[in-house]
């Protein structure tokens, strides 16, 4: 299994620092094409080779680790940026190589 690199400007930021776009991400998927995709992302920590992508991809769905523009600077975090760059996937899931919309699950830190 091969990641495909993702990445997509921002609404609200066209390009990082370095000329890159702001939201970058892995996509891991099996051979087929995969009906329902997970996606897992964090303001500040790297998900794209999260522990889980392989895990779901060997069993049929597709996974994105999907980052921010804040990935690594936590101290420049605002929410409102940080869910514009979340919802630039949710929104154009058709950038996925998924069959149907993408499902976002996540567990607030801190919560049980």
């Amino acid at each position: 299994m091969v990641p495909q690199f993702i990445s997509a400007p921002s609404p609200t930021m066209a390009r990082a620092g370095a000329g890159g776009n702001p939201c970058q991400g892995l996509w891991y998927a099996p051979d087929t094409k995969p009906k329902v995709a997970f996606i897992a992302t964090h303001y500040d920590i790297d998900f794209s080779e999260h522990y889980l992508a392989e895990y779901l991809a060997t069993r049929g769905y597709g996974f994105l680790g999907w980052n921010t523009r804040f990935r690594g600077m936590g101290s420049y975090f605002t929410l409102e940026q940080a869910v514009v760059d979340i919802g630039v996937v949710c929104a154009g899931s058709g950038r996925l190589p998924a069959s149907t919309p993408s499902f976002s699950w996540g567990t607030p830190a801190g919560l049980p």
